[in-house]
């Protein structure tokens, strides 16, 4: 009994978190910027395919996030 009220509260849990994770993307394909697209399947695939671990993949994927877009701004600035 215990054991399929909590598998109905994890599907419940899993339902509300993909309702989430659309709401957050719905403005991503508006900008069209394909930098952003681009970071994104990055870190998706190194973490949800290759199972890279999370706290290597952000060391690596803030860092290039950052100096893509400064690099980026500057250009359009300039």
């Amino acid at each position: 009994m215990l054991r399929r009220s909590l598998a109905g509260i994890s599907c419940a849990a899993v339902g509300l978190l993909i309702a989430v994770v659309f709401r957050m993307m719905a403005p991503v394909p508006r900008r069209t910027d394909p930098l952003a697209l681009i970071l994104m399947l990055g870190v998706f695939l190194a973490i949800g395919v290759l199972r890279l671990p999370l706290p290597a993949v952000l060391l690596v994927a803030i860092p290039v996030s950052i100096g893509a877009t400064y690099f980026l701004r500057r250009k359009v600035a300039a």
